[in-house]
């Protein structure tokens, strides 16, 4: 014991603000079992601690156990060493489990619990837990009296962009007895599900979260930041958020007094003029519907027709640059410039703006800003054909984005003043939430640019303009790292990829210019990305071998703070997997979408507390991190395992000595029904092969096997095409694959 009552001297930071007295809501403490248990609680601090003593029984009833290298703060440790205190210090590292169970069962049958008291160590944003995953496991190794695992959730206030934190100060904490578990399989992995899940069970009835619609908050942003400024990368021409809202604020005033529609149309690349429409129609309560540029007219007339789109805005030079887009009639056209100058500025209500004698609610009574409910649609964007079947309209409701908003500013932490750098057009959803919905709400500088694969601009926008975060798409990323040059990107830049990332290709670009790719993973049910990578934080001396990872290549990092992930057997969906093991993800939380909109159905309910599937195949590894391998279109089932076509194309590329860096895809790798019907195969469509051989399907298998790699993961079939088909944005069409592969020569469809 004289080790425990001392050990305070040896310990870390974790912080605390003494004069603070956060409101605390406890549940779950009726329930508490009688017998003495194990009690594992996500994290402690001062506030915690109080409730953890009066809950269980007070001091005399409590047992303290404390892990070597993750050792609380001397604040903490000064607390729980006083008189009468009793505890364990163990190592996981030097010491056995068997000694460390004889003493828990000890102080167990003696009549206290044992309450684990984890410090604080360095990890990205509003994790879910101080305690790596790595020590849970060697804790719960061979335990098999019962858990009982404590949800510590700490929440700021309104002025605060962020809404969970893990740290001081903060204005309401919640902590939540759960039910007990006796230890099984994978313990730890159970452990921190349990505690994900009941945050973002917590996160909806948190008194603190506004019923603030987004034009109440872009309202609120653009006033509490009129310095904040939107750089056109095309002419670097700057314009204020004052500026905008003085634009904006008279269009949304038009809009609202002249169009009953309640969407609307934008085709517009990313600059000044699209985001003073899309601001506009926000604060008019009108969604915005930004449209692809790009598409055919059958593709364009259904998006029309799911979005009951009757008005689109547009500017007219922009018209003539693209002659092939199927333009809708003339008298269902608005051009921005003409819009502007109808709508005027208002001499007046600027004046009185700008000499703050207009406070926000005379400036949001003039504008007339609709009284919504925060369920009612904020915003629709369209999914990109190479995510499922056809284009679908998303709707995504006023709450989903904002609270999605305060959920993503949790974690990325970005601070106010920052810049992001966007080229992506605002069709693509995260080029509308995160390159413009985010920094917007965030009061940031917005750095845009309307060609995404222009890399060597990008890169010279980049090096003059020092970001704080850069968003992505997979096939910008070539482009970039061929084009970048030193000093770039600064240090701290957060580079972060909408989409799969091989691993290779990561690899290459820390090793050759000390970047750090982040995959973002954002499916179309989600406002907000459910996952992130983030750059690795600094070493620091003295911390605990065992680390909260921010991320790692093949990854999308941790999962966002207050959202859930599950992943489920892809033929059985009731059936949960395991640790490592790939199946369908599910996703729950408040920023989830209201639902699709597709060609004649109604628009659907106020969304429910549930789980969706994303319908993508990915799993959590060991070390909590998501890693997700693409649509389930993107898999085949061979020989009892699911096989990753990205993950073929990627052994193939090395395989057939296929460069990297080229503008147009030499193979495209597609999955088809066996010819009799039991399984799938895996076919190859490739410009390399211009006649298919008997033998070119063997000699394919032998080199991936000389690889030490599954055969599975050779294809079964190959067909010669001159051209792989792409999209209008540079992507592969693995739909017309498909086809094509399913009506290839010697191909016999199942009976």
């Amino acid at each position: 014991m004289n080790r425990w009552l001392q050990a305070e001297k040896h310990c870390g930071t974790l912080g605390g603000v003494k004069e603070m007295h956060p409101s605390v809501t406890i549940s779950g403490a009726a329930q508490l079992p009688e017998e003495p248990v194990l009690v594992i609680p996500n994290r402690v601090d001062n506030t915690v601690l109080r409730v953890l003593e009066e809950s269980l029984g007070g001091m005399g009833k409590i047992a303290w156990l404390v892990e070597d290298t993750l050792r609380p703060s001397a604040e903490l440790m000064a607390q729980v060493s006083r008189k009468g205190s009793q505890g364990i210090m163990f190592s996981l590292a030097r010491g056995s489990h068997e000694a460390l169970e004889e003493q828990v069962n000890a102080k167990l049958e003696s009549g206290r619990h044992v309450v684990f008291l984890p410090g604080r160590q360095e990890q990205p944003g509003a994790c879910i837990t101080d305690v790596p995953i790595r020590i849970l496991q060697l804790l719960l190794e061979g335990y098999k009296k019962r858990v009982l695992p404590v949800y510590a959730g700490m929440y700021r206030g309104e002025g605060e962009p962020a809404l969970l934190t893990s740290e001081f100060p903060y204005e309401r904490a919640v902590v939540d007895f759960l039910p007990t578990f006796i230890p099984g399989d994978e313990p730890a992995e159970r452990l921190v599900a349990a505690w994900a899940l009941e945050a973002s069970n917590c996160v909806g009835t948190v008194p603190l979260l506004s019923e603030e619609t987004l034009a109440a908050g872009l309202l609120r942003s653009l006033t509490d930041h009129p310095r904040s400024v939107i750089i056109d990368g095309v002419n670097e021409q700057s314009m204020s958020y004052r500026r905008l809202l003085t634009l904006a604020a008279p269009l949304a005033r038009r809009l609202r007094k002249n169009t009953i529609a309640r969407r609307m149309g934008i085709i517009l690349p990313p600059g000044h003029l699209s985001i003073i429409a899309n601001v506009a129609c926000m604060l008019a309560g009108i969604s915005p519907v930004n449209i692809d540029y790009n598409y055919s007219e059958s593709t364009f007339r259904g998006v029309a027709e799911q979005a009951e789109l009757t008005r689109f805005i547009t500017g007219s030079n922009f018209m003539q640059k693209q002659p092939d887009f199927p333009w809708p009639p003339s008298r269902d056209i608005l051009y921005i410039e003409e819009l502007l100058t109808a709508s005027g500025t208002s001499f007046q209500l600027i004046k009185e703006y700008l000499v703050g004698r207009l406070g926000r609610r005379r400036l949001a009574s003039w504008m007339d800003i609709p009284i919504s409910t925060v369920h009612d649609e904020a915003l629709m964007a369209f999914s990109l054909p190479e995510e499922g079947a056809g284009v679908r309209g998303v709707l995504l409701s006023h709450h989903a984005v904002m609270v999605g908003y305060r959920l993503a500013a949790s974690r990325l932490g970005t601070q106010v003043g920052g810049r992001v750098l966007s080229s992506l057009p605002f069709y693509y959803r995260v080029g509308l939430t995160l390159g413009l919905v985010y920094p917007l709400l965030h009061g940031q500088d917005i750095i845009t640019y309307p060609e995404p694969y222009a890399a060597k601009r990008i890169c010279d926008l980049a090096r003059k303009y020092s970001p704080t975060m850069l968003t992505l798409e997979p096939r910008q990323v070539p482009g970039i790292l061929e084009a970048v040059q030193p000093g770039d990107f600064a240090e701290k830049v957060h580079i972060l990829v909408a989409g799969h990332i091989p691993t290779a290709v990561a690899q290459q670009a820390y090793h050759d210019h000390k970047i750090v790719l982040c995959e973002c993973y954002m499916p179309p049910e989600c406002a907000m990305p459910v996952a992130c990578s983030m750059p690795p934080l600094p070493a620091r001396e003295g911390a605990s071998p065992h680390v909260i990872p921010s991320g790692a290549p093949g990854t999308v990092g941790m999962v966002m703070p207050g959202l859930a992930v599950r992943v489920t057997n892809h033929l059985r969906p009731d059936v949960p997997l395991g640790t490592g093991e790939a199946g369908l993800v599910w996703v729950k939380g408040e920023p989830l979408f209201s639902g699709f909109v597709q060609e004649g159905m109604p628009a659907p309910d106020t969304p429910t507390n549930r789980w969706v599937c994303t319908g993508d195949i990915g799993c959590i590894r060991e070390d909590g991190l998501l890693a997700v391998g693409g649509s389930r279109e993107r898999f085949s089932y061979v020989e009892g395992e699911l096989i990753s076509h990205a993950r073929v194309e990627e052994i193939l590329a090395g395989v057939l000595s296929i460069p990297r860096m080229i503008s147009e895809p030499r193979i495209a790798v597609v999955g088809i029904p066996t010819p009799d019907g039991r399984g799938e195969q895996v076919v190859l469509l490739s410009t390399l092969h211009k006649v298919v051989g008997p033998h070119d399907v063997i000699t394919l298998r032998y080199a991936i096997v000389n690889e030490r790699i599954p055969s599975q993961y050779a294809p079964q079939r190959i067909v010669a095409l001159r051209a792989i088909p792409t999209l209008a944005g540079g992507g592969v069409d693995y739909a017309l694959c498909r086809r094509l592969a399913l009506s290839a020569p010697g191909y016999r469809r199942p009976s």
